[in-house]
């Protein structure tokens, strides 16, 4: 898996971008790790750029580019929104025979979690605690050729069925340029940046 989703954090990308060897622009391998909790551990040399020839001389390409939004900056602008947080605070409001599974509110995780005897999801907290329900969706941007573009987004669902996947209420959390569809070994890579910058929330 060569591509700079590798080198995700900003320094590293200009890094392997601005490599040189003696003195001339060069492509810097990256280690990459197959698997790194199995004691069979393989390591494979990734070249994650091309060095193309231009008007200007040589310059370094990305094999392919991983645009990521900023979480905080959508989650900011989506609080302040008028309504926002009272929508949060209809957090489980809608009450449903016990008997059938209606919607995440009825979930054991919704109502016990984090299962030590307080509960994360309770009515003073419902505009802070967000709990998110992460998607994948392929589609082809294009007309009369095979192209998967993928995009990987979430929905607040603290918010009511009504309103949880209404365009205004989701954000974006990456875009796979494809062609292909990624495979879930490939997709892991894609989601280690997100989880990262969902921790620092």
């Amino acid at each position: 898996m060569a591509v700079c989703i590798s080198c995700y954090k900003l320094y590293n990308f200009k890094i392997v971008c601005n490599f040189k060897k003696d003195n001339k622009l060069a492509i810097m391998c990256y280690c990459y790790e197959k698997f790194s909790n199995n004691s069979n551990k393989n390591r494979y040399n990734n070249e994650p750029i091309i060095l193309k020839k231009n008007k200007n001389g040589v310059v370094a390409i990305p094999k392919m580019l991983y645009p990521k939004p900023n979480i905080k900056q959508q989650l900011y602008i989506m609080y302040q929104r008028p309504n926002f947080e009272k929508m949060l605070a209809l957090s489980g409001t809608r009450n449903y025979d016990n008997n059938y599974y209606a919607d995440i509110y009825n979930g054991n995780i919704w109502k016990n979690f984090p299962f030590d005897g307080s509960r994360f999801f309770d009515k003073k907290n419902t505009t802070s605690n967000l709990e998110l329900l992460l998607n994948l969706d392929w589609f082809q941007p294009f007309k009369y050729t095979q192209h998967s573009t993928g995009a990987i987004y979430a929905s607040i669902c603290n918010f009511p069925q009504v309103e949880r996947n209404k365009p205004e209420n989701i954000f974006y959390l990456g875009f796979l340029s494809g062609p292909k569809k990624a495979s879930l070994e490939q997709f892991n890579h894609y989601l280690a940046p997100i989880v990262d910058k969902l921790k620092d929330l």
